[in-house]
């Protein structure tokens, strides 16, 4: 019994650190000598949300909602007040997905050694049978 349990615990904690990868860093783009504790209000930039890329999806509206929710939260949270008008604004923000289609090859080498004895990787080998009357 204890050794199942151990095996549930392991097979857990495998799936558990599988599962664990954490998402990509964004890419941040400003100006290091700006003073960011001087503004308070915050607007989007209406060509805010373009997607680009080598696989590039239209965003739906509500996947476009949660990310500007997202973003809203983290800086209402830091003290900015976001405002509707633009022009009320003391920062415009803007975000944008750059998509990129990535493919893992995996190669494994595999060599032969059932009935043809490993002959199978070397495609010249004549293959000679002597046989006796």
């Amino acid at each position: 019994m204890t050794l199942i349990r151990l095996t549930v615990a392991a097979g857990l904690a495998l799936a558990l650190t599988a599962c664990a990868s954490k998402p990509p860093e964004p890419a941040v783009d400003f100006a290091p000598d700006y003073n960011f504790s001087q503004p308070k209000s915050i607007g989007f930039y209406a060509m805010s949300g373009e997607v680009t890329g080598n696989n590039p999806t239209e965003l739906t509206d509500f996947q476009r909602d949660r990310i500007d929710s997202a973003l809203r939260s983290a800086l209402e949270a830091k003290g900015f007040e976001f405002v509707t008008k633009t022009a009320d604004a003391d920062l415009l923000l803007s975000w944008h997905l750059n998509l990129m289609e990535k493919t893992d090859v995996k190669t494994y080498n595999n060599p032969s050694y059932g009935a043809s004895m490993g002959t199978a990787a070397i495609p010249d080998t004549p293959c000679t049978a002597a046989t006796t009357a």
